[in-house]
């Protein structure tokens, strides 16, 4: 039904309308697609509680996911008038095996986090390849940062770190539980440090 929703509003969109029946639609169209995400984060999650979550292991190119998620994401972040970049600090190897969508859905979430959560500075996605040949993956971000004794409390389902988060910020607080599982069932660990007003590094 949401996709139908949103799909309708798109077409309509394309045709002729007054500024404000444009107005009008244009915030059903972004209501409707904050509304998917939040559902379609509710049933991962909930696929993840009931261990019904399976994970593909084909080839992919990380420098490929990497870059998709700078793209989707600098819009954003040039609204914002902060700077968005990957780096690479090895050479990483072209062809892996795992699961490409999740690692986006997860590079996604800690990014988007990262970037609504930062109010000036930069958001970089910094990879590693290890001597053992596994990546390590951090998100680092000049943001508001995290209290210590909320650090934990980050990684609960529709848990947010400050009270005032979801009013002002919006989300679920679905995101960072769903990328710590996914981390996890692909063998990984998602880690956090943070320092408050000076910004968060999220690693795995």
């Amino acid at each position: 039904p949401m996709t139908a929703i949103i799909g309708f509003t798109n077409l309509v969109l394309e045709s002729p309308l007054n500024e404000k029946q444009r107005k009008q639609l244009t915030n059903v169209q972004k209501s409707a697609a904050v509304l998917l995400k939040i559902i379609n984060e509710i049933l991962d999650y909930s696929k993840i509680e009931a261990g019904k979550m399976t994970l593909e292991n084909i080839f992919f190119s990380i420098n490929s996911v990497v870059n998709q998620v700078i793209d989707t994401l600098k819009q954003k972040a040039n609204d914002k008038g902060i700077e968005l970049y990957s780096n690479f600090k090895t050479s990483v190897s072209e062809a892996v095996i795992g699961d490409a969508l999740r690692l986006n859905q997860i590079l996604m979430n800690l990014v988007g986090n990262a970037i609504k959560f930062t109010e000036k500075g930069s958001v970089a996605i910094e990879i590693t390849q290890t001597p053992q040949g596994s990546v390590l993956f951090k998100v680092i971000d000049t943001g508001i940062g995290i209290p210590a004794d909320k650090i934990n409390d980050v990684f609960k389902g529709f848990t947010q770190a400050h009270t005032s988060d979801s009013r002002k910020y919006g989300g679920s607080g679905l995101g960072l539980a769903i990328s710590k599982q996914l981390v996890a069932l692909m063998g990984g660990h998602l880690q956090l440090e943070s320092i408050m007003d000076r910004g968060s590094v999220f690693s795995f």
